[in-house]
């Protein structure tokens, strides 16, 4: 399907692009906005298509999904497997302070503090246990996909790099943004003497 931007420029997802053919197609785009430096530009990139995973690739991807954690201290050499874990393992993790809370909150609350305690742990432990599971769940489809469409022992770098990986984290930012403004004209309208005003 062709968009109608500069150049001739069009997303192509008929087959992939090689490295020049995609610095030509930026260049393109980046030409025709040299005068408006807030376009964002991986928004008209071409859309990479995914690829077969080789064996070693389906090895790493299956001992990430064993791990208890993701790598804590990330980098742009940290290999994409090594953000995945395990969402069994991350859902025992969350339960944890779920059930805690749990316990104090429903030992609080009853007359019968033992029983309320247990229950309030159960219910806690259910509800952030399954929230983690189903975050790593989806947390790891979404690395893995986007694994498929990545060089081989792809990095946070290149992932970073992804023209949609790029696009959520500039809708993360504008819905931010959004939403500090909206504090802002909150706070305004309830103290007119606000440095907000």
């Amino acid at each position: 399907m062709r968009i109608n931007t500069p150049a001739g420029f069009a997303k192509k997802s008929m087959a992939p692009l090689t490295p020049f053919e995609f610095g030509q197609k930026i260049a393109a785009v980046s030409r025709f906005y040299n005068d408006a430096p807030s376009v964002n530009i991986q928004n008209f990139a071409p859309q990479l298509r995914k690829r077969e995973f080789s064996r070693e690739e389906l090895a790493d991807i299956e001992s990430g999904k064993t791990r208890w954690l993701p790598d804590i201290l990330q980098n742009y050499g940290t290999p994409v497997t090594h953000m995945l874990a395990s969402p069994l393992k991350t859902g025992l993790i969350s339960a944890v302070p779920g059930a805690l809370g749990g316990a104090v909150i429903g030992g609080g609350l009853g007359q019968n503090s033992g029983l309320g305690s247990l229950l309030g742990a159960l219910a806690g432990a259910g509800i952030t246990g399954t929230a983690g599971y189903l975050y790593r769940q989806n947390k790891n489809d979404g690395l893995i996909d986007m694994l498929g469409r990545l060089p081989e022992q792809a990095t946070q770098r290149d992932l970073l790099s992804d023209p949609a990986y790029q696009a959520d984290l500039d809708r993360k930012l504008a819905l931010t943004r959004l939403a500090q403004m909206r504090a802002a004209r909150a706070a305004a309208a309830i103290d007119p003497d606000s440095k907000f005003a």
